[in-house]
């Protein structure tokens, strides 16, 4: 939204998450999340500490101690502390594997789905308000309610989440309609950019926006309840 509203007044801003949820690691996770913030902690926390040019142990703990105050950043509570301890150990494990280990023969698709399910599982933790309810919400996650309050998440599936899941799949990876939007500033004119594209990939991208402007705007008009998602930071 930030890089839409700038653009439309000439400001041009960096791309601050750059499709994290196609990430095949934890790793490649963060350096596709909050660019922004990943930078400022590499540039002015990690490498200070040291970075990658010491031990191997010393490094861990650069990483270990980054992503505990990345935590914090977020909210001077324990769960985003938690949060953060549960990437730091991650991004750890997997530093540890690359060195004494080679690369799982596994299809990269395998890497996203792994990658995606730790990522969701630490989530969880971000959003948590107490221990119960973190207990809750993963038992309710691997298909057994504890309790009235807490519903298996398979029966809340119905037709229009199953739709919205599957849209949400294919809008999460890079595609030919994106790349279209990105190139604008890599190339001489925009006449030479068009012609790239069929005339039917033309349509498709005005239809598209179009269709997704006018779906945002009956959203926004059904709605009653419409909260700053980021005032609890």
């Amino acid at each position: 939204m930030a890089i839409g509203l700038g653009r439309l007044f000439g400001f041009h801003f960096l791309e601050n998450f750059n499709h994290p949820y196609s990430a095949t690691s934890v790793t490649d996770f963060w350096r596709r999340w909050h660019i922004s913030l990943s930078s400022w902690f590499r540039d002015y926390l990690f490498i200070p500490l040291g970075g990658s040019r010491c031990s191997k142990f010393r490094n861990y703990f650069n990483l270990f101690i980054v992503f505990f105050l990345c935590g914090l950043w977020h909210g001077a509570s324990w769960n985003f502390a938690l949060w953060g301890i549960f990437h730091g150990l991650l991004l750890v494990i997997e530093k540890w594997y690359s060195f004494y280990k080679k690369p799982l023969p596994i299809p990269s698709f395998t890497k996203n789905i792994l990658t995606l399910f730790l990522v969701i599982v630490g989530w969880v933790l971000f959003r948590a308000e107490t221990a119960s309810h973190i207990t809750h919400f993963y038992t309710a996650m691997l298909g057994h309610g504890s309790d009235s309050n807490w519903l298996p998440i398979g029966s809340l599936f119905n037709l229009e989440i199953y739709f919205y899941l599957l849209l949400a799949i294919f809008l999460m990876r890079p595609n030919r309609i994106e790349n279209f939007m990105l190139f604008d500033s890599k190339t001489d004119s925009k006449e030479n950019l068009i012609k790239t594209f069929s005339f039917s990939e033309q349509w498709l991208l005005v239809f598209t926006t179009i269709s997704l402007f006018l779906v945002s705007l009956s959203y926004l008009a059904n709605g009653t309840f419409n909260p700053f998602i980021y005032f609890r930071f």
